[in-house]
């Protein structure tokens, strides 16, 4: 959007991109000017995501901070600002990319999953629209569909019933590590009538009990204290990885894989 005969402030450029009818490309913002309109653009649109693709991750991590400060921070409302990570392995690579890079990466993932009007009527997900901001080359690894995130993701209820050891046996085939305390998003425990588990996309695990087969309390805990905080009426623990392949898939799929 470029006008030599008129220097536009950042109001009507905001003005001029709510009237856009298709792709608008801006053009000569430098610095701080890129993330004071990004901002103001954000405000106007609270219900829409936002994908802000930058060169590198140093690039993002910078973008990331600036956000920061130009949206502040409200306790009562507070949009939903993630990085969205490359893998910080090569393709093909003997090495796996570290959980915290897989959880960051699933957490986004489920977020704009459950923004959907349709994810959001099924789901009864009140969250507010995420704003991702991501490296280029994070955007060229395959990513599970979103039917695959559905179809694994667990939802618990307090006064549903619940197989423990079925329970675990999911959260293992979705990708979750079996700990003796639950510490990092991506684990869980199981001991006695107390399952522990960290959804990807939670601040804080949470502690399920049971009373035989029923689902007695759902709670969130410090996991660093492991002390109860506030009682739930529900948990949601969507997959912790990308890759979650079943024996099932692995043989359909085995030509493909050799």
């Amino acid at each position: 959007m470029n006008d030599s005969s008129q220097s536009p402030n950042l109001e009507s450029l905001r003005a001029r991109i709510a009237e856009r009818k298709g792709v608008l490309q801006l053009t000569g913002l430098r610095a701080g000017a890129k993330v004071a309109l990004v901002s103001q653009v954000i405000h106007s649109y609270l219900s829409l995501p936002v994908l802000w693709i930058c060169a590198n991750s140093k690039r993002t991590q910078e973008v990331l901070e600036d956000l920061e400060t130009a949206l502040g921070i409200d306790p009562k409302q507070p949009r939903c600002l993630h990085a969205f990570p490359r893998h910080d392995t090569r393709p093909y690579d003997r090495f796996s990319p570290q959980p915290f890079v897989i959880n960051q990466r699933m957490a986004t993932l489920y977020r704009w999953l459950t923004h959907s009007a349709a994810a959001r009527k099924s789901e009864g997900s009140n969250e507010r629209a995420p704003i991702v901001v991501t490296p280029a080359s994070s955007l060229l690894h395959p990513v599970p569909s979103r039917e695959r995130i559905r179809e694994q993701t667990l939802h618990l209820e307090v006064g549903h019933h619940l197989d423990r050891d079925l329970l675990s046996k999911r959260l293992l085939r979705h990708g979750y590590n079996r700990m003796p305390l639950v510490e990092e998003p991506g684990e869980f425990s199981a001991r006695g009538d107390i399952v522990d588990i960290y959804p990807p996309h939670s601040p804080t695990p949470v502690r399920i009990e049971l009373f035989g087969e029923e689902i007695e309390s759902i709670r969130a805990f410090d996991a660093i204290t492991q002390r109860s905080l506030d009682s739930l009426g529900y948990a949601i623990a969507p997959p912790s990885k990308e890759l979650t392949p079943s024996r099932d898939l692995i043989i359909q799929r085995q030509g493909r894989i050799r």
